[in-house]
């Protein structure tokens, strides 16, 4: 079998990765290089190399262990991970004077003074109730703001505070976070008892781009295509013929489709009787966000005691956070979303945009609707937004759920996941 892959993110490539010595494969990037959203950026700083990542990052054993048994199976070990302390600060206004300082995780190594009052009141009783709708397991399609009326939190200042941590995370303004899944919009920021600090995960020393590389230098019999744009997709009697940008012609017996949900739906507007698919794919709302790399603390507190690894800035209507890497690496770099900010750093080390999935109720429904499609026709869906969480592990989850409908006895396969259970 012939197996077209659309999109060379971390579905597409696990995908050709997984099929590889079992069918033959072509994937098509339309960027110049493969990565998806995992987009490293290397660089010495006073005489040591440092990696970090402006898009995806976090890698957690506990939270993503389908993910971390990739990561096992293609050779990264404890050496390859350093731990991320969870902590968060947020500010509005005024940066010397925090809204918010949320405890730190232990052993960081690093002085800093909490900031907790009402509004850590506030947001541990936001996150109690969070916690209780996902252990009754409340439908995900119920929006976050009726989850604010159940914490029984009134004030439109307290509810911006909330609201801002979801906004930062999805790339919506505050307004449009009250209408995100309450699940999907509280799911990253629980992690204990309103004691704890915010949840801890890992980071990987070579960046998360450094996994798709490894696929890809790993694989045999597959062919890739950077800078390659498939247009269209027709039949071709039994099997399908993929129109790229480069006037290439491939026919093969199924499609894989990678890339986002709007890629996808351009793509099928010419197939007949896709009419349906692409109006489910057209029902995955997204948002573009801009980050940048930066060593200028522009959008940090004014005192260094109050730095997290996570500030979150409200302003104009909206959320952003500003990611600090010295307590992971030991360099005051930072990695901030600039969409919405008035000013910028001085001077940005890397700059990158992403189109992130906003998890509103009627992605949920889409979901559903996409699984019940799921290989009709031999066309198949892979990436972030297939089910559940926006996560790393729905990602590798559903490139292994592709290869278990294409290639059930492929080796990689029953290697990733016999060596899981």
């Amino acid at each position: 079998m012939r197996v077209g892959i659309i999109g060379g993110g971390m579905a597409g490539v696990l995908a050709a990765w997984l099929l590889d010595g079992t069918h033959e494969t072509v994937l098509f990037e339309s960027r110049g290089e493969l990565g998806g959203n995992a987009r490293s950026r290397g660089m010495v700083l006073r005489g040591q190399h440092h990696w970090f990542d402006l898009g995806t990052q976090e890698v957690s054993d506990e939270e993503y262990p389908l993910h971390a048994r990739l990561l096992r199976v293609l050779g990264f070990g404890a050496e390859d991970l350093v731990a991320v302390p969870g902590s968060r600060t947020i500010l509005r206004n005024d940066p010397s004077e925090p809204l918010l300082v949320g405890p730190h995780a232990p052993d960081t190594g690093w002085s800093r003074s909490p900031v907790l009052g009402g509004y850590w009141d506030c947001l541990s009783r936001f996150l109690r109730v969070a916690m209780e709708w996902e252990e009754r397991d409340r439908d995900w399609r119920t929006p976050l703001a009726e989850l604010l009326e159940e914490s029984g939190i009134a004030d439109e200042g307290t509810r911006d505070v909330l609201r801002c941590l979801p906004s930062s995370l999805f790339g919506c303004s505050l307004a449009e976070a009250d209408e995100l899944s309450a699940r999907a919009a509280t799911a990253f920021f629980l992690g204990g008892d309103s004691s704890e600090a915010a949840p801890s995960t890992e980071n990987l020393r070579g960046g998360l781009e450094s996994v798709v590389w490894s696929m890809a230098a790993d694989l045999c019999s597959a062919e890739i295509r950077t800078g390659v744009t498939v247009e269209n997709v027709l039949r071709d009697g039994q099997r399908y013929e993929l129109v790229d940008s480069v006037a290439g012609r491939s026919t093969v017996d199924a499609v894989v489709f990678a890339a986002p949900p709007p890629v996808s739906e351009c793509v099928l507007s010419s197939l007949a009787g896709a009419e349906s698919l692409r109006g489910i794919l057209g029902s995955f709302p997204y948002r573009r966000v801009e980050y940048g790399l930066h060593r200028d603390p522009v959008y940090m507190p004014a005192r260094t005691e109050h730095w997290s690894t996570n500030n979150v800035s409200i302003h104009d209507g909206w959320g952003e956070t500003s990611t600090w890497y010295g307590p992971i690496n030991g360099a005051d770099v930072f990695k901030s979303q600039l969409t919405h900010r008035p000013s910028k750093p001085r001077v940005l080390l890397g700059r990158e945009e992403f189109d992130q999935l906003l998890p509103v109720s009627e992605v949920f429904t889409a979901q559903r609707r996409l699984a019940e499609r799921q290989g009709e026709g031999s066309l198949y869906f892979a990436g972030h937004y297939t089910a559940g969480l926006d996560s790393q592990e729905t990602t590798v989850r559903s490139a292994v759920d592709v290869a278990r409908s294409l290639a059930p006895r492929s080796p990689r396969l029953g290697r990733l996941l016999d060596e899981k259970r």
